[in-house]
Formats: C-alpha cells, structure tokens, sequence
C-alpha cells in the first residue's frame, strides 16, 4: 500500500488479521501504474487469491470451471480522492456468471468513519460518445482490525460491458476494479427519482445538485414523459473527476457528477448537463433500449437521440460553451441527405445524422414554438411508437412541408441556426464551370430522398461572360411541383480550413430563378451556389426516392429594342353558327411597336373604306426569350350599322422557333396548337351589348400560331 508507510507492528497485526497473505507472489513496486501481483487457477471447488492488501475468496461451487484469475493493483490510478482508504486493484477473468457471492477484504490505512463501502467496478461504454468508463457500485463493508471486508453478490443480470472472449464460445470474462472507501452517504430527492451516493464533506452541496436534478425531470414531464415510469430512483455517484471525462455524464449505468463542481457555482455551470443526461435515463425507458454495455443505438432511434440532446445542450449550455459548434465540425452537411437519412443504411453520408437533425429540431423550436413544440413532438412520438420519430415531428409541426422546409435549408445555409463552415456543406456538391462560350446548358439528375437537399455551384469564368449573361434555373421532376424549390446565394470561397472562410448571400428563391449580370460574379471572385429542395415525402418509412432535374442555362440576353414591327398568325379549325368552315385565318398585318424590357406592344386604330379597325396585341418573353405568351384583342364595324365584331385570343407557352440577325420567330404547329390557348373567340356586339359567340375553335393538322418580331428600321 503506497498511500503512506506502515508501521512494523501494526503491519504484524494486519496479516494475522487475515486481509491477505504473502505466498511469494510479485510485490508491487513503488510508483507506476498498474501492475500483475498475483494470478490463481480457482475451480468449482473453490479457493483463495491474496496478496498483502487484497483477498479473494471464491466458495465452493462459485464457478462452473476451471477459471485463471490475475490481480493487479495501481497506488496511482485515484477514483475516489480523499475518501479512498486503499490503493485500486484490477481482479481479471471473473466469469460472467457465478452462483455464489465472492467475498473480498481490502487492508485499509487511515481513520474510518461509519460508513464505508468497497466500491466495485466494471466496465461500461457511454452513450452518445462511445468512451470507456468505469462504473462502481459501493457496496457496504465492515471493518475488522483494519480490513474491510463485503460480498460481491451473484450477479442479477448479464452484461455486456467489459466483458472479454476467452476463445471459447459463450465463455466471457469481466474485470472488475476494486477499492475501499469511507465517509459516502446515500440521499434520495425528495421526489425519490435520484438516490445519490456522496462523500458527506458535501452534505451542504447536495440539496443544490437535487434542485439540479429535479429540474431536468419536470422538463421532461413538460414534454410529454411520464415521470412515474422512472420506477427505480436513478443512481448518482460523486466522486473525484477523471481527466478527459465531463464533469457530469451518464455512462449507461447511473449519473457522475465531478465533486469538484459540487459548490453553487459549479453546478450552476454544469446543471445543463444534467439536463441531457437524464434525458438518457427517459429514453431507455421509452424505447426499451439499454446502454448498458456498449450497446448501439439501433438505426431507427438514433438520429432522434443524438438531435435531442444536442438540441438541449446547446439551449441550455449557452453560447459562451460553444457545444453546438463542437457537435457541428465535420456534421454541417448532415440535414440535406434526408430527414430520415439516419434511420436508414442505404442512404449514403449518415455519418452522425442525429446533428443534422437537431439543427432542423432547433430551427423549429425556436422559430416560434418554444418548448411547445418539444413537447408536441414527443406526446406524438411516444403514442405512435419510439421509432416513429419523424412522424411525430411532422405532426407537431403541422404545417405543409412545402410551407417550411425550404426556409430551413435558406436560414441554416445563412448560418441562421448554428454557424456553420460552408465549405463543409458543400463537400458533396454538384458543380458546373462555365469555362467556355458554348456551354450554356447543364442538367443536373438526381434521385432525391423524402425531405432533401443538395448544393450545386455554378463558376462563371471572366472570359465567357459579361454583363448580359444571366443564369436561368428551373428544377423539375416526377415530385408534385408545389414540394420544389430554389435557392439562390452568392458565394466567395476564403481561407480554406478557416470557419470564416466564406458565407453564403441570398440571392432569390423560387421554382424558377434568373441571375443577371454574371459578370458582376467574376469582377468579384464569387460563384453561385444552388440549393434544390425536395420536400416531398412518403409514409410510413421516409426512404422513398424521387427523379428530379436541375436544369441550368447560361443565357447571353438579346437586344430586343431593336425590334419595331410585329406579325401575328393564327389558324384554326373553326365552326361558324352556320356550318363548319375549316381553317379559319386570323391574321394580322404587320403592327408597329416596340420592347419594354421584355414586353412588346403594339396598337391600331384606323378606318379604310368605311370599316374601322383598332385593337392591341401584346407579347412578354421569358427572360432567357425562349418562351412567349400572347394576347390580342381586336375590334371592327361598319360606318353604316350598328355591329361591331371582335376577336380575343391568347395563349401561354409559345415557343422560339428560329433567332436570325433582324428577326425571332415563335411558334406552335398542328393539333398541340391548342395546349396553351388560354381563350380565343370571334363575338358580335350590338349597340354596345355583347352577343352570342359565333366561333368556336379547335385544332387540326393545319392548324397553327406564328408570330414574329422583325427589325425593319431603314
């Protein structure tokens, strides 16, 4: 025992007590970490391993077989700090099973105090980070000239953690860690949900840590869990702090808490943690999960875990503790593979959904629910099964995925839920370089999962663009057009590694966009980045994939002021009220005007040979003028009677047909003629009253509208 030097007599009177005995085993030596004592093959008739310090006893009928046990011990390795009265020993290859509880003396140095434990330990893995951890239980001892003695009970149940193969199937070994304390009191809170063990020189302290604790459970309870499931009050161990371990943390078994943040302010530091580590406790219960052992939160639960607790962590941690960012690095482009992404494997980049997700969870608690929302979602989660997890957050939200999923996608990609590193989001991106004055189209095909997204950057080079070079973009697909959408943002790359290198701007959104001025991009360095949205969905999995276009032009904007003159021509099949007459003409001669922008008007008015004639026809071209939409109405009478006659028409869709140096042509031919027509009618007036229509019109094989804009200036 290396905790202080013992004194000749009493040492005499410490072995005659019977705590070990010297069979010529390794003596440890002063200083180091762990090292072999003493090994012995025990059987099922049982027997004894021991050293100076350390006794084990295995009875008769104990172990099954034949079992090789090592000791090992460590003067270094300090679990329990000041209430720690004997050095830590490592006892391996205990079988998983034994049917008789093993007795254990510890010789101890120091003065005692009623209470005293031998605290035995094994180990487990924590949930949510994977670390090994040492769990103890303290087990009540007596003391006997010097030695504390107790029983290491039949174990209740099978573990997993800690355990090791010995090569034999179905044949496991734990290692347990032993040391003998003092001075640790038991208290329950006094909702009886915690019972906490603590060494009684923070007696004062922990009335704090239970207001700590019980804090966490009526969150809980305001989110839709059922306190009274928690059964079996939640053990909590405070003891020494570990190096590289939280100050407080659940390893699946009970809640550390470092005593060292016992005191008002350490724990007004770290109550945030209690908050999320009881929460591991709730989701045990609810989803029949145990953590016990290492084992791995399945698929379907797991992106719903690890979104909760970083969601809570981050809400109650503040900003100053920056966990949100730490939780972040490497994960910002986890939310555009799919919501669901983490509840399946064939959904390639999961990786740690569950951190996409909680920024997608934080996003709508704060965006105008609060806690509310927490609470909603989870009520609908827990009714309709744990692994309906996404259910239960569409259902809690309510509205359509259309109305807010793209919003989401916009304000995270603006850094509007957590600050994130850009470049990392568009780690798996699309790109196009336009890198040469013939490459005006790119069609980017995806197969894109219920509620997803994707980047695509778009380079413009300086060489190919300039000032009327625009980029139209418009996504398609089998998904209901309503569940698609756009963004637009500028974007310029900085250091690369650096967190600031680089934010997005929002430039436009929609289902269709236009970017103008590309050269505006390359005088400044930047590119554009597009984010299509899918917020489509299927039920009851999510996992459904959807073909989608994104389809992107580099258009170079025509000089439309340079066009004066118009025709139009319309031919259709047409029934008079008097018979059928095919082919009907409504032409119009050539009609002076001009562009407003994309725009073009024209109007008459003139009388010839006693008919007056006067009308208008418009035409407004998309912005890439590939596509025109028409309408005219014009009207005609007689001087000498009290009719008039008019013709309306328009249609939407039309498109270009042929682009010369002094015309463009428009155009649809044949029976499609009639898809677009939004109305086309001849109607006679009389006296200023409108009267019955007198054509109706139809399409056939000679059908057609044609117009052109001409530049006829001398």
């Amino acid at each position: 025992m290396q905790r202080g030097a013992v004194p000749i007599p009493l040492l005499a009177v410490l072995l005659l007590a019977g705590c070990g005995d010297d069979d010529g085993s390794p003596t440890r030596p002063a200083g180091g970490g762990y090292v072999l004592f003493t090994s012995a093959t025990i059987g099922s008739e049982g027997g004894t391993l021991s050293t100076d310090d350390f006794s084990l006893t295995v009875p008769a009928g104990a172990f099954d077989v034949e079992t090789d046990l090592h000791l090992y011990g460590s003067s270094e390795d300090d679990p329990f700090g000041d209430a720690a009265v004997t050095d830590v020993f490592r006892l391996e290859g205990v079988p998983e099973d034994f049917s008789e509880a093993l007795k254990v003396s510890l010789r101890y140095e120091g003065t005692l105090t009623p209470d005293n434990h031998i605290a035995v330990g094994e180990e487990v893995t924590v949930p949510y980070t994977g670390q090994p951890d040492i769990d103890y239980t303290l087990i009540p001892a007596a003391d006997s000239v010097g030695c504390l003695h107790c029983e290491i009970p039949v174990p209740a149940g099978k573990r997993t953690g800690g355990l090791l193969s010995t090569g034999s199937p179905g044949d496991l070994r734990r290692d347990l860690s032993v040391v003998g304390t003092t001075h640790f009191g038991t208290y329950y809170t006094a909702d009886g949900k915690f019972r906490i063990e603590y060494p009684q020189y923070l007696v004062t302290e922990v009335g704090n840590l239970e207001t700590c604790l019980s804090q966490a459970i009526v969150l809980y309870v305001s989110m839709g869990f059922d306190a009274a499931r928690i059964t079996t009050p939640i053990p909590v161990l405070v003891r020494k702090p570990e190096a590289g371990k939280p100050d407080l943390y659940y390893n699946g078994e009970k809640i550390v808490v470092n005593e060292l943040k016992m005191n008002e302010a350490g724990l007004a530091e770290i109550c945030w943690m209690a908050v999320a580590e009881v929460f591991d406790r709730f989701y045990e219960i609810y989803t029949s999960f145990s953590f016990s052992g290492g084992n791995e939160i399945p698929l379907q639960n797991r992106w719903l875990y690890y979104a909760t607790k970083m969601v809570l962590e981050d809400h109650y941690a503040g900003e100053e503790l920056g966990l949100a960012e730490a939780l972040l690095t490497d994960s910002e482009y986890y939310p555009f593979v799919g919501f669901q992404a983490g509840a399946t494997s064939s959904i390639p980049q999961t990786g740690f959904h569950g951190y996409g997700m909680g920024a997608v969870i934080r996003w709508l608690w704060v965006r105008d629910k609060e806690m509310e929302f927490i609470g909603q979602m989870y009520a609908a989660i827990l009714s309709d099964g744990p692994t309906r997890h996404l259910a239960g957050l569409l259902s809690a939200v309510g509205d359509e995925t259309y109305e807010w999923v793209p919003e989401f996608f916009k304000e995270y990609s603006l850094g509007g839920v957590y600050p994130v590193d850009v470049e990392k989001i568009l780690r798996y991106s699309s790109r196009w370089d336009i890198d040469d004055a013939s490459d005006t189209l790119k069609v980017f095909s995806y197969q894109a999962a219920d509620l997803w997204a994707h980047p695509v950057r778009i380079v413009p080079q300086a060489s190919v663009v300039d000032t009327a070079t625009s980029l139209h973009l418009t996504v398609s697909g089998e998904v209901n057009p309503d569940y698609l959408w756009i963004l637009a943002f500028s974007y310029a790359a900085g250091e690369k590694g650096s967190r600031d290198a680089g934010e997005l701007e929002l430039l436009a959104e929609g289902r269709e966009l236009v970017v103008e001025n590309l050269k505006w991009f390359t005088d400044r360095g930047k590119e554009i980045v597009a984010v299509v949205v899918n917020s489509a969905y299927e039920e009851p999995d999510y996992s459904s994939t959807w073909d989608l276009d994104l389809t992107l032009r580099a258009v170079r904007r025509m000089d439309l002021s340079i066009f004066d003159t118009a025709m139009l021509q319309v031919r259709y099949e047409a029934l008079w009220n008097d018979g059928p007459e095919a082919n009907q003409d409504l032409m119009f001669s050539n009609r002076d005007g001009g562009f407003t922008g994309y725009n073009y008007t024209a109007s008459w008015d003139s009388t010839t040979g006693g008919v007056r004639r006067y009308g208008q026809f418009n035409v407004t071209l998309a912005s890439d003028t590939r596509i025109a939409s028409w309408s005219v109405d014009n009207h005609w009478s007689w001087d000498n009677t009290i009719y008039t006659y008019r013709c309306v028409g328009g249609e939407a869709g039309i498109p270009r047909t042929e682009v010369r140096e002094n015309q463009i042509t428009f155009g649809l031919y044949g029976e499609t003629t009639c898809g677009p027509i939004t109305e086309i009618y001849v109607q006679q007036i009389v006296e200023g009253v409108e009267q019955t229509l007198l054509l109706d019109f139809d399409c056939a094989a000679g059908s057609y509208i044609e117009f052109n804009f001409r530049d006829e200036r001398p």
